[in-house]
């Protein structure tokens, strides 16, 4: 079991790059622009096409990072300005504080004052006031410790940890523009968390979300820390949403990166994937959004999703009585050829405990595909594709009759052109052999 931000776990930190990758290449395609007018519908989803999803899974522009909130909070020069001023000049009240106070400068008593002052020993003020000549008084002390103050030292936090974390991932892209923005603004905002002037006030005692007061909605300066504070907060949720629901996600990215690898087999009556606005449970793709028919060169194809199918209805409508049985393999997804009675059994698999051998997976693999062949169809050609990820992990094919597999590392740097390129490759050319052995 790894568990967000672990330091005692080496796992955690290649696993966070991995969960941030899928949810921001899964947030390009459900908020990014639309071709057309008619592609963002009312319910919350976006409509796409195959070579959009292709372009942002495998054809990224390999110049510039992808434009993320914190590249985009990075060129924002205004907001800089402002965070500045209030780092420089934060707003402040003035806190009643009861102290001792000399006699001459003592300007107000509340009941808990005039308590003290009657338990003194004496009749007169100057007696009571004793050799020190003080009594207890309120005062009014100006205190910077106010929800307005806290909310915007989490965020200046926000924006460091955030910002350390995107240049740790894109390290080859340390020179570029965004590289550059981004590293500054993890120094500016260090420095003015640790500031003078607000590095008394704590923002450990905040309770999210934060439930706006009065500066925060209507105060110029603080109203725009709301707005940013809500930005930041919303992907650290949708991130740890992710970390709970990451074996479904990553079955979510699988499901996208092969449908984008066989998209140039894919027929012109091919189905649109439709994306959520936010993620229900790990789950971005809206349901009946698989790919196909796919016309390949053993003829039509067809994808066969899990999460497309009610257990109930596909016990009944299964177009052959293998197929019901196929969710004993643990697959999320088959290609079918129905004319040549073949099928390819597709497993994703995110491997977060102790490394194992490559060929001990798919030494599994294939002898759960033997046993099911045997007892259930002893007819049909099968063929099983793993496209897995583990901490460990290097780009690597590897292969046997019955199994095909392509293992990727969980963290790589994508501004490193000749390592994506290379993943990328091997990814098309597993995917490539594992049809090839499937419909023979």
């Amino acid at each position: 079991m790894v568990c967000r931000a672990d330091p005692q776990n080496p796992i955690s930190d290649k696993l966070s790059v991995l969960i941030r990758r899928v949810v921001r290449a899964f947030q390009e395609l459900a908020h990014g622009k639309a071709e057309h007018p008619l592609d963002i519908l009312a319910s919350g989803i976006t409509r796409r096409n195959w070579r959009m999803v292709r372009e942002v899974w495998l054809e990224p522009e390999l110049g510039e990072p992808r434009m993320s909130l914190i590249v985009r909070l990075a060129l924002d020069y205004k907001l800089h300005a402002l965070l500045e001023s209030i780092a420089l000049a934060p707003r402040q009240v003035l806190a009643r504080v009861r102290l001792e106070t000399r006699m001459d400068r003592v300007r107000e008593l509340d009941a808990v004052c005039l308590r003290d002052y009657a338990r003194r020993p004496g009749r007169t003020p100057v007696e009571k006031a004793g050799a020190r000549q003080s009594l207890l008084s309120v005062q009014r002390l100006p205190n910077r410790d106010t929800l307005e103050n806290r909310v915007s030292c989490w965020t200046l936090e926000a924006l460091h940890s955030r910002g350390g974390e995107w240049s740790r991932e894109h390290r080859a892209a340390s020179g570029s523009q965004r590289g550059q923005a981004v590293a500054r603004l993890v120094r500016r905002s260090l420095t003015w968390r640790q500031g003078e002037t607000l590095a008394p006030v704590s923002a450990k005692g905040l309770h999210h979300p934060v439930q706006p007061n009065y500066p925060l909605q209507m105060d110029g300066r603080y109203r725009k820390i709301q707005e940013l504070y809500r930005l930041l907060y919303r992907e650290k949720r949708v991130e740890d949403e992710a970390w709970t629901w990451r074996h479904v996600l990553w079955a979510q990215a699988a499901r996208q990166l092969l449908a984008s690898a066989l998209h140039g087999n894919a027929t012109r009556d091919c189905n649109a994937p439709f994306f959520w606005h936010e993620q229900e449970r790990g789950q971005w793709i809206a349901p009946q959004s698989s790919p196909g028919p796919l016309m390949t060169e053993g003829g039509m194809a067809y994808w066969l999703d899990a999460a497309d199918l009610s257990p109930h209805d596909w016990l009944k409508l299964a177009p052959r009585p293998w197929l019901k049985e196929v969710g004993r393999l643990g697959c999320e997804f088959v290609l079918w050829w129905p004319d040549r009675e073949a099928a390819l059994v597709v497993w994703p698999l995110l491997w977060t405990g102790t490394p194992l051998a490559p060929s001990s997976l798919i030494e599994q693999a294939a002898q759960a595909l033997r046993t099911f062949k045997k007892n259930f169809a002893p007819s049909v050609r099968l063929h099983g594709f793993i496209l897995g990820t583990h901490a460990a992990a290097t780009t690597q094919l590897d292969s046997v009759p019955e199994v095909t597999a392509v293992y990727m590392p969980m963290s790589f740097d994508q501004g490193d052109e000749t390592a994506f390129r290379a993943l990328c490759k091997e990814l098309r050319a597993g995917m490539q052999l594992a049809v090839e052995a499937a419909h023979g």
